[in-house]
């Protein structure tokens, strides 16, 4: 039925798009509607149903965008806690609402909107290029429904002082937003980006982005998940690293109630390497989803990963990360690491890490663990005078802290801290360890 439903949907906006857009759009539903979307019957989604999600996208798609507001909901806005002089590209309801103000030397911004005709031949390549890397089910989704698409572009050698804001707000309505990001960084290009998500109600979210580094590029990519406890939050990022670039990058899932990102890295020229921290929470009844999966495709390739869990009463998280070293990657270095904590009767999190090598003279190791607070750092805090509560709180934020540290931006970190904080405070003041 929910296909049914999006075939319908599909054809009452299809004449809305853009005659360019319209072949590339055909082609991508018909190839989801071959695929059909994500079952817990496949690996992937092992533990994800996705029944819900995929109801409320196909009636929020078939309901007319005609009326959807653009207006900035400036509360969301404000919870961003993000600097008001720092340029911002601001999507609301999954369109664009506004562009920075200023003009960046060396950083060019192209919208799907009113795109003239050397614009629309470039985004028209860029998402064709998209098209044929994104075999997934939900890359399809988004291609079929495109909401809004940009594509931004370092200039080679340029190193871009601010931090560039990519905010996305949804205000309630009902509307399955579906935006692209292409983000580009010439030869020795340096960008730092943060992605900002954050909703009212029952939102609905599919985001799809791509980066390109070129030799010598470095990116510093920061993503905040942060939507309303009845919102469903879906997200890919793909990224390739060229010779000797550069990504270091920190992903943060706190909202929704049920959230699924999935980040994929290629290591694709030696001397690629990256640097991946994740911290997730899963509140009470909320169930989130970190997917991720590193290729390490040539010699001399590094990569570091971190991830941390936690799950408070009732609430489910699911980590899968994914390393794999192929045929003549000689020289790769990959660790993977992963440490969850349970802090609710009935809390869950199910953890996979894996490592596939095809090659020799490498150094990899992963690991995962699950638990409750250590008794004995709790008996040690205690015995020091320190309450129960209070021992907790020292105890999580520690553990939390070990990611939200590698947040470069002071008002952001502090921002992030002070949600995570006002989230778990339920579970410290339960009084003592899980039982």
């Amino acid at each position: 039925m929910t296909m049914d439903s999006l075939q319908q949907a599909f054809e009452a906006t299809r004449e809305a798009s853009p005659l360019w857009l319209r072949g590339l759009r055909d082609d991508a539903f018909r190839d989801l509607s071959e695929a059909g979307l994500p079952t817990s019957a496949q690996e992937d989604w092992k533990y994800t149903n996705l029944a819900a999600v995929a109801k409320r996208t196909a009636d929020y798609l078939g309901m007319a965008a005609a009326g959807r507001s653009t207006a900035l909901p400036a509360d969301l806005l404000k919870a961003a806690a993000l600097p008001a002089d720092a340029p911002r590209l601001l999507f609301v309801n999954g369109r664009i609402a506004a562009m920075p103000e200023q003009n960046i030397a060396g950083l060019r911004i192209f919208e799907l909107d009113d795109a003239d005709d050397a614009t629309r031949q470039r985004l028209q390549n860029a998402l064709h290029e998209e098209s044929a890397i994104s075999a997934g089910s939900l890359g399809l989704l988004n291609t079929a429904f495109l909401s809004d698409a940009v594509i931004m572009e370092v200039e080679p050698g340029v190193t871009i002082a601010e931090t560039l804001q990519l905010v996305f707000l949804a205000d309630g309505q009902p509307v399955s937003a579906q935006p692209r990001i292409m983000i580009r960084l010439g030869a020795g290009a340096s960008l730092h980006c943060v992605m900002n998500h954050l909703s009212h109600g029952a939102a609905s979210a599919n985001v799809v982005t791509s980066i390109d580094c070129a030799a010598g590029a470095s990116l510093d990519l920061l993503r905040i998940q942060q939507e309303s406890a009845t919102a469903h939050h879906l997200a890919a990022q793909r990224v390739r690293l060229g010779p000797d670039a550069r990504l270091r990058a920190t992903l943060i899932d706190l909202g929704a109630a049920l959230a699924r990102n999935d980040l994929q890295v290629e290591l694709a020229a030696p001397g690629a390497a990256a640097e991946i921290s994740g911290l997730f929470l899963a509140g009470s009844g909320a169930h989130v989803d970190q997917h991720t999966r590193i290729d390490h495709q040539a010699p001399n390739t590094h990569s570091r990963e971190r991830f941390r869990g936690i799950a408070m009463a009732r609430g489910r998280g699911v980590f899968n990360g994914k390393i794999i070293v192929h045929a003549g990657a000689d020289g790769t270095d990959a660790s993977l690491s992963n440490r969850n904590l349970l802090l609710g009767p009935g809390a869950e999190i199910d953890t996979k890490p894996e490592l596939e090598i095809y090659t020799d003279d490498v150094k990899c190791s992963h690991g995962a663990t699950t638990g409750q607070l250590d008794e004995n750092a709790l008996f040690y805090l205690r015995s020091r005078g320190i309450g129960v509560a209070d021992a907790r709180r020292l105890l999580v934020s520690a553990f939390a802290g070990e990611i939200t540290e590698t947040i470069a931006v002071a008002a952001v970190r502090g921002q992030v801290e002070s949600i995570l904080a006002g989230l778990l405070e339920p579970a410290v003041e339960s009084g003592g360890p899980v039982t």
